[in-house]
C-alpha cells in the first residue's frame, strides 16, 4: 500500500470507535475521528494483530458494533498481521526488556506487529489511564521500544498546524 501511512490501533483504540465512548478526554474521540477520516480518504492504512478481533469482539459489543468491526477488517486498507514466530520472538525479547512491571503478553504482541510490519504510530490509550500499577503501560514506552526499536506510541490526536497562529502584517505605510 505504496505512499500511504502505515499506523497501528491497539484493541482500545476499536472499542473506544465501535462503541463512541465518552473519555475523559475528549481529545481522545476527536483523534480517533480524525484517523478514520483519513481512513476513509485513503491516505491512511490501519494496522493491528489478529489478537485484536479477540480483544474486540471479548468487549461485550452489540450485534451491530460487531458487524461493523468485521467490516471493517475486510477493507482494502486495513492490515491484519497474524502472529509469526518472529513476532514472538521479538514480543519475547520485548518483555524481557521490561522486568518490572512487567508488559503484558497481549501488549508485547501488539507492539512487536507493529515493530515488524513496520508501523510509523503505535496508538493506543493503554497508559493514559493508569490504573494497575503492577503491569507496564504502553504510552510511556515510545519512542524507543525495548532499547532498540523505533515506534512513536500516542494516543490518537487531530494534528495541529505546525504554522500556528501567523501574525497580522505590519500596517502599510
Amino acid at each position: 500500500m505504496p505512499g500511504r501511512r502505515v499506523v497501528y490501533w491497539d484493541s482500545c483504540i476499536f472499542i473506544a470507535w465501535l462503541k463512541d465512548e465518552h473519555r475523559a478526554n475528549p481529545l481522545d474521540m476527536d483523534g480517533i475521528a480524525y484517523l478514520v477520516d483519513e481512513w476513509d480518504a485513503g491516505r491512511l492504512v490501519i494496522a493491528t494483530s489478529t489478537i485484536t478481533r479477540i480483544e474486540v469482539l471479548d468487549s461485550r459489543l452489540m450485534s451491530e458494533q460487531a458487524a461493523q468491526f468485521q467490516a471493517c477488517l475486510r477493507r482494502s486498507t486495513i492490515r491484519v498481521d497474524g502472529v509469526t514466530s518472529a513476532v514472538a520472538d521479538l514480543a519475547h525479547q520485548i518483555r524481557d526488556h521490561y522486568p518490572t512491571p512487567r508488559i503484558t503478553t497481549p501488549d508485547a504482541i501488539h507492539l512487536a506487529t507493529a515493530i515488524a510490519i513496520p508501523c510509523e504510530t503505535f496508538f493506543t490509550f493503554d497508559g493514559a489511564d493508569p490504573v494497575d500499577k503492577k503491569v507496564r503501560k504502553i504510552l510511556p514506552l515510545g519512542p524507543t521500544i525495548a532499547g532498540r526499536h523505533t515506534l512513536d506510541t500516542k494516543a490518537p490526536r487531530r494534528p495541529v498546524s505546525s504554522q500556528g497562529v501567523l501574525p497580522l502584517l505590519p500596517p502599510k505605510k
